[in-house]
């Protein structure tokens, strides 16, 4: 589903979109015309989106200002969790992937992944960071000069201090290549769910961490765009 809420949050529209099995849209960004780009999964062989490549596939879809469905793609992979728009109107979505033999490799077990698309939502290009264990990204970002930083967590991606999953937070160019990547944690488990960057450049994650006491317990960290911690 998706809804349109005017300022003074009244419900403008609502849409629901599915098959005849199961979908859903986990992130939204919105163009510079009022189009709406939707990201998640689904696992339905037929309805309003293509069928499903396997047991499931990551979602994306362009939708009119008004919810009308421009075009939808489905991947195989596993999920979108999260979409932004680039300057140039294409697309970059991040989540994870556990087929070895989808549009998106994976490495061996969920592996975080970052895909870019054009506009017509047709892909450009794909990473997948990961090894037998467990990866995903959660939030992804564009930077002003076009970079995209995607955050989550890794049990596999080094530096790791100590911890059997830590923060993720990975840096690449536009066209895919990686810039910096890294993880963040202790002895417990760490997670980034959230990313947003600052007026200045700095980058805000926020998510969760077991690293102290073995309970969960909310964490943000500032980082410089350099990737090392400012503020704790």
């Amino acid at each position: 589903m998706i809804a349109r809420i005017t300022a003074d949050g009244q419900l403008d529209w609502a849409k629901s979109y599915g098959g005849n099995k199961y979908e859903r849209f986990l992130s939204v960004a919105v163009a510079s015309d009022g189009g709406i780009v939707a990201a998640g999964d689904s696992w339905s062989t037929k309805g309003d989106f293509p069928s499903t490549k396997g047991s499931g596939s990551t979602l994306l879809t362009r939708l009119t200002p008004d919810g009308q469905v421009v075009w939808a793609r489905t991947y195989g992979g596993e999920s979108f969790y999260s979409v932004a728009l680039m300057g140039d109107g294409s697309i970059v979505a991040a989540g994870d992937t556990t087929h070895e033999d989808a549009d998106f490799p994976s490495v061996g077990g969920l592996d975080a992944l970052v895909a870019h698309f054009k506009a017509d939502g047709s892909l450009t290009w794909a990473r997948v960071y990961g090894d037998t264990a467990g990866d995903s990204f959660y939030s992804v970002a564009v930077t002003g000069e076009g970079g995209i930083l995607a955050a989550g967590y890794s049990t596999v991606i080094p530096p790791r201090p100590w911890g059997n999953q830590d923060a993720f937070v990975a840096s690449l160019t536009p066209d895919g290549k990686e810039d910096w990547a890294r993880t963040y944690g202790g002895s417990g488990g760490d997670i980034f769910e959230s990313l947003a960057l600052t007026a200045d450049g700095h980058i805000v994650a926020a998510g969760g961490t077991t690293s102290e006491d073995g309970t969960q317990s909310a964490v943000i960290v500032r980082m410089m765009p350099d990737e090392s911690v400012a503020v704790g």
